[in-house]
């Protein structure tokens, strides 16, 4: 009797201790809201096949129209963005995006680790001990403007629109919307006017009508001014009574007409107070919009407006003078 008794706690003993061939299983998560128990052997290749580690890779927070926060799988987002919704955000909460065209908003405490695991940052409060540049477009407003808002708003991105009085009563709604989203309307001129060839009058008339036309839709006076081709002198800094504002990255997109020559033009380029300048009268500027927000904010810049940037390097701009960078 005692024998068999030691066997049996030779068997309970054995039977304890954990098999060296045991192995974890951990939950993954599916963008459509699907979920799977994989052994921890496995997670790479399910991983590879658009299966995620964290719930938080696959639900984004959204108000409804209502104002009611949802966590939303990502598979659902857009179609929730047709519906009205619109991604959370607040004081405490910071705007990411993916590789593959995910968004969320984080924590600022968890910025950090979502960068870890390649999330990047969107565009937010500006925070002037980081790198940062100054995306401007002229000529517009045109078809074409809407849609890089809607790139902008996406990233929660800013930019400058330098405007011709002449345009903006024709799409009024595009120059409101720049405003509502935290982009800065500028001035450049009524009519793209040479202004090195005016007199002070004539000078004065170009930038007042075209202040005047964005505040009729704005509210808002533009504070900075553009001169059309870059031409100016003493003469339009003089009666301008406004800061001129010129570039640092010249894109060409107005000679190339072409998206991916845009980009490599910014590449190649830009540096921390860089103001880069395009055109949102092309079609191709619209396309290489988001391909150009996306890469600026990988590679760490703050997208802000020009006013911003200049206020954060330079201490403001001043009536009288011409500014091409933030260096």
């Amino acid at each position: 009797m005692r024998f068999l008794s030691f066997i049996f706690a030779i068997i309970v003993s054995i039977s304890s201790v954990p098999s060296a061939f045991a192995e974890n299983y951990v939950t993954m998560y599916a963008s459509d809201g699907r979920t799977l128990s994989v052994a921890e052997s496995e997670v790479a290749l399910y991983g590879s096949v658009g299966w995620y580690e964290h719930i938080y890779d696959v639900v984004v927070s959204m108000y409804d129209k209502d104002g009611v926060l949802h966590t939303v799988y990502t598979d659902d987002a857009l179609q929730k963005l047709k519906e009205g919704y619109t991604y959370a955000k607040s004081e405490t909460t910071e705007l990411m995006f993916s590789d593959d065209g995910r968004f969320i908003y984080v924590p600022h405490a968890q910025v950090g680790a979502y960068m870890s695991v390649n999330w990047y940052r969107g565009g937010g409060k500006l925070d002037p001990s980081r790198p940062m540049v100054a995306i401007t477009y002229d000529d517009g407003p045109a078809k074409y403007t809407d849609s890089i808002l809607d790139c902008l708003e996406k990233y929660g991105a800013r930019a400058t629109f330098f405007v011709q009085g002449q345009s903006v009563p024709k799409y009024p709604g595009a120059v409101k919307r720049a405003v509502s989203i935290g982009c800065e309307i500028g001035n450049h001129t009524q009519n793209h006017a040479n202004l090195s060839k005016l007199n002070s009058s004539e000078i004065s008339a170009q930038l007042t009508d075209t202040n005047n036309a964005v505040y009729n839709i704005t509210g808002v006076y533009p504070k900075l001014f553009r001169p059309p081709y870059g031409a100016y002198n003493k003469t339009v800094l003089e009666a301008a009574k406004m800061p001129a504002i010129m570039w640092s990255v010249d894109t060409l997109d107005w000679k190339t007409r072409n998206a991916a020559k845009t980009l490599e033009s910014v590449k190649k380029s830009v540096r921390d107070g860089s103001i880069i300048l395009m055109h949102d009268i092309h079609a191709p500027t619209a396309e290489a919009a988001e391909s150009v927000i996306k890469y600026l904010l990988k590679q760490g810049y703050q997208l802000v407006t020009v006013s911003e940037l200049l206020d954060a390097r330079c201490g403001g701009a001043a009536a009288g003078k011409a500014y091409g960078n933030g260096y």
